[in-house]
């Protein structure tokens, strides 16, 4: 069977590998509405100041006009230049008005990114290799070589934009690095430990490396505020079965074995709408903490069993609340639970049900701008710093639930009962009475 499944999941991870020239991090193009091209800077002061230092940057136009033509940046000393190397300002090429109509833009683009997506794609890059595709000679390309992630931030509309380093992980062009593996064989070194990561040693080294192809070269001082996607990227990468330990390689996997093989062949869940849910199944083993029907519930079953399956329904079918008992249920169990979504409101809807429920506690987020070590850090010690919950008042509601539950089953019960022998349950007389009642008024 593995014989099988490995070219179909190698073939599947290809198709997330973008070489193309379409990609922004193999033939970067400035934008004309967004991202901000930075001038009269260093690529190693900067790093410094943004990611050592932990300084917030703000931006400067240049002089004149929209309507200006061939309007230059004023000269400056040598001392003027270095002042300008080492202070917080971004130097760019746009006047006023332009500066603040793109950083709007950007800004709104790189949120919209996050609240749909859970993604931050807004990185400063620093250094960027110019090189030419195979036959040609004519067209050359431009690659970023160090990627920050970074946030634009402001706290009031009247206040200029401020550019802060996110906390995230830097590193270099995945896709650069495979592109040049690929097509040239020549390898992209990784940046290693951020602590140690001395700026310049590593672009000399990316220019030793590419020294060979004789119209290539490396500017060191390019740098670009844009948007750099790497999530299919790192699909692939975490897809390469050589990575993985030999007892739990992917195409061993048994969801995966059944997606690229026969399919799946679950018996069907032990519980289903011909039973009583109260006295037929172990609903009442379930942790149930938000209301669920009885549709919900054998959703609950099968999966408690181990049953792979999809749930499926309209907007306002109830699809978060059975996410957030299946969460709760497999907490309550022990178990660990990883919810993914392509969209970070699905995320958001269901942690907020757990956060109403004093739940949210038990959840560690891991999207958008929580996905970085100095938050996951904090989130990690003020959850080991709760101390133990107090759970009296609790343990006297589930004594009053077995009560509700008995009065609840007991009415059910005594509506469906047939009357005498008429052959009608309460519940039909009450149906025929309304019919009457409504043909008299």
């Amino acid at each position: 069977m593995q014989e099988t499944i490995l070219p179909k999941l190698e073939a599947s991870r290809k198709e997330l590998l973008d070489l193309g020239m379409r990609n922004t991090l193999i033939n970067y193009k400035i934008p004309k509405a967004r991202g901000i091209h930075i001038v009269q800077e260093k690529s190693a002061s900067i790093f410094d100041i943004l990611v050592r230092q932990n300084k917030a940057m703000t931006f400067l136009s240049r002089p004149g006009k929209d309507d200006d033509e061939g309007v230059e940046l004023p000269e400056l000393t040598e001392e003027e230049l270095e002042d300008a190397y080492n202070d917080t300002k971004l130097q760019t090429t746009e006047t006023e008005q332009k500066l603040q109509t793109k950083i709007l833009n950007t800004y709104y683009f790189a949120r919209t990114s996050i609240e749909e997506q859970g993604v931050n794609i807004l990185y400063l890059s620093l250094g960027m290799l110019n090189w030419y595709e195979q036959g040609n000679t004519q067209d050359p390309r431009q690659a970023p070589l160090i990627l920050i992630p970074v946030s634009l931030e402001r706290s009031s509309a009247s206040e200029r934009f401020r550019l802060r380093y996110t906390g995230g992980d830097i590193g270099a062009n995945l896709s650069l690095q495979a592109k040049m593996m690929a097509d040239f064989n020549v390898t992209i070194p990784d940046l290693g430990d951020v602590e140690d990561f001395d700026i310049i040693t590593y672009m000399n080294d990316i220019a030793q490396r590419v020294k060979h192809h004789g119209q290539w070269n490396i500017d060191r001082d390019t740098i670009e505020l844009g948007f750099f996607s790497f999530g299919k990227f790192m699909i692939y990468h975490d897809l390469d079965s050589s990575k993985w330990p030999e007892h739990g390689k992917p195409d061993n996997h048994p969801i995966l074995n059944a997606l690229f093989g026969a399919g799946f062949t679950d018996p069907e869940p032990t519980a289903n709408s011909d039973h009583n849910l109260d006295k037929e199944t172990k609903a009442h083993q379930l942790f149930h903490v938000v209301d669920a029907d009885s549709s919900q519930v054998l959703a609950m079953l099968a999966v408690n069993e181990g049953r792979n399956l999809v749930i499926q329904g309209p907007p306002g079918t109830g699809k978060s609340q059975t996410i957030t008992n299946l969460i709760a249920n497999a907490v309550g169990q022990g178990k660990k639970v990883l919810f993914v979504a392509e969209k970070m409101a699905a995320l958001e809807v269901v942690k907020r049900r757990l956060d109403s429920i004093n739940l949210g506690e038990a959840c560690l987020e891991l999207h958008s701008h929580k996905a970085n070590k100095r938050e996951l850090h904090a989130e990690l010690k003020r959850i080991l710093e709760l101390g133990k919950p107090k759970l009296t008042h609790l343990e006297n509601e589930l004594v009053e639930l077995d009560a509700y539950r008995g009065k609840l089953n007991g009415y059910c019960n005594s509506i469906n009962k047939e009357i005498a022998k008429s052959g009608l349950s309460g519940q039909k007389v009450i149906g025929y009475l309304q019919q009457i009642a409504d043909q008299f008024t």
